[in-house]
């Protein structure tokens, strides 16, 4: 028994002997470990690791974030309202405007088709105007496919905004005379302002008083046309309203058509009466006097005067022999017939269809316009 005793106690002195030698082990190794510590970021540290900072932290960002952009915004816009250079906008009809602080300059692309087509560009009276334009226009299109698919020379040539100035055939040398502007360049770019009240929309014509130099409407005034061509400057607006193009070419119009069936009919007369020595001539004049005291009268008179003019027995057997040698109308839209009685120009008469010499075009112009204002 004893001797159990005796091996146990030192088992247990054994034992702690072992621990004792560990524990002093430890303490070595605890003393001889390194620690490192950070303390330079240690505000930094701190502020992200406490959740409330953090949130007045971001809410101060966003604070100055927002003042700042506020700030450049007005700056910005003040900046633009008083000095507004390259503010650019275009309106419904594609003209495009580029505003700077000295003058505005507008673009627009002009369909040569559009008889007084509105450019949705807003003139005011006193504003000065640089119009420069170019491009290319054709008077026929029918012409012009009919020879480009026989292959041949083109009857008519394609124009510039400057016009073509016939001077080939005594047709168009009297047609000159019933132009838009009389005389100048056919197919010449022109241009007048029609208030905003008259103006033409997308798909609508004008009224009859804006077709022509003369207003009916208004017989004691002219309506302002101008002549553009390829280049106009200084030019002085007197009248508010939109600016509208057209191509030099003649509007159909019933006083229109009246005066060049007339005219039309002297010139045949004045050939018979010097092969055959009659005096139609003399009472085709007559006629022409009282179509000139007459010439104010509404539009849809003209239909009687033609009427009249149609009947006159003395012309039909001057017709065929001579139209072609003065105004040479052509054949009627609907009959196919050419004679005194039957033709284009009492075809477009009871269709009421001024702008038929219009819609034969194609072709478009690029039109310039540069505008300072009279308070610039």
């Amino acid at each position: 028994m004893n001797q159990q005793n005796k091996e146990l106690h030192a088992a247990e002195e054994q034992l702690q002997t072992k621990n004792a030698k560990r524990g002093r082990r430890r303490e070595k190794n605890a003393e001889e470990r390194l620690t490192i510590e950070i303390t330079r970021y240690k505000p930094f540290i701190d502020i992200v690791s406490d959740i409330n900072r953090m949130a007045r932290v971001a809410l101060l960002i966003t604070l100055v974030t927002c003042l700042v952009f506020i700030g450049l915004l007005v700056i910005t816009l003040t900046v633009k309202r008083v000095y507004p250079y390259n503010d650019i906008r275009t309106n419904a009809v594609g003209a495009t405007t580029i505003k700077d602080e000295k003058k505005d300059v507008i673009y627009w692309l002009f369909n040569t088709s559009e008889l007084w087509a509105n450019s949705g560009i807003y003139v005011k009276e006193g504003d000065i105007l640089n119009i420069r334009a170019s491009g290319l226009s054709h008077t026929a299109i029918h012409h012009l496919v009919q020879d480009a698919e026989l292959n041949r020379e083109l009857r008519e040539p394609w124009s510039g905004t400057a016009g073509i100035d016939y001077k080939l055939s005594p047709k168009d040398l009297l047609r000159a005379g019933w132009r838009i502007i009389p005389n100048r360049p056919h197919d010449a770019l022109v241009m007048q302002v029609i208030p905003a009240s008259e103006s033409s929309a997308r798909g609508k014509l004008i009224g009859t008083d804006y077709l022509t130099a003369d207003n009916p409407g208004l017989p004691e005034r002219k309506n302002d046309i101008y002549y553009i061509g390829k280049e106009r400057t200084e030019l002085h607006i007197n009248t508010e309203g939109y600016m509208h193009f057209a191509v030099n070419d003649i509007v159909l119009t019933q006083k229109v058509i009246y005066g060049m069936m007339l005219d039309n009919a002297e010139k045949m007369a004045e050939k018979a009466d010097s092969v055959n020595g009659t005096a139609r001539a003399k009472a085709i004049k007559a006629l022409r006097e009282q179509f000139e005291r007459e010439n104010t009268r509404p539009e849809g008179e003209y239909k009687e005067l033609i009427e009249e003019l149609k009947n006159r027995a003395e012309l039909k057997d001057i017709y065929g022999r001579y139209n072609v040698e003065c105004y040479s109308f052509g054949p009627s839209g609907e009959s196919g017939e050419n004679e005194w009685t039957d033709n284009e120009m009492t075809f477009y008469s009871r269709k009421g269809y001024s702008h038929a010499w219009f819609d034969d075009n194609v072709g478009s112009f690029l039109i310039v316009i540069e505008r300072r204002n009279n308070d610039k």
